[in-house]
């Protein structure tokens, strides 16, 4: 009896970059790694790290539309955890209480924060499962 392969969608946003990867099982099947410049970035200059979810949402749903990858394929989406409030390390499901936290962001802002509203968006799509793993406050 062969183990079945489940897809999932791992997303990490970083300062000037966004990185992320479609695994089936424990295996990459295909990574990325956007690189975001200064011009790039500009508009979002002083404001918010969630006045770039919608460039980074769409990026992320062009390269794969663009690689055959549907969103609606995955059976799970992971951001990289966000600044939180210490809690201990490991994988943790998103839900509004997460999401609130991170947009009121009371541990600061950072790109890592728009890791669970990418996983969560692209998820609500598949019909998955969203979470986030070692958020960069865990213990």
């Amino acid at each position: 009896m062969s183990e079945a392969k489940y897809r999932v969608l791992a997303v990490n946003p970083g300062s000037t970059s966004t990185k992320f990867g479609v695994f089936g099982g424990e295996e990459m099947v295909r990574d990325w790694t956007v690189r975001h410049s200064d011009e790039d970035l500009k508009p979002f200059a002083g404001k918010s790290v969630f006045a770039q979810f919608d460039y980074r949402h769409a990026l992320v749903l062009d390269e794969l539309s663009k690689a055959g990858i549907a969103p609606e394929s995955f059976d799970a989406v992971v951001g990289r955890g966000g600044k939180l409030r210490p809690m201990e390390s490991g994988t943790w499901q998103v839900n509004d209480a997460m999401l609130d936290e991170l947009r009121v962001a009371p541990c600061g802002e950072h790109a890592s924060n728009l890791g669970a509203f990418l996983a969560h968006a692209i998820a609500e799509r598949a019909g998955a499962p969203a979470f986030i793993v070692d958020p960069i406050s865990g213990q």
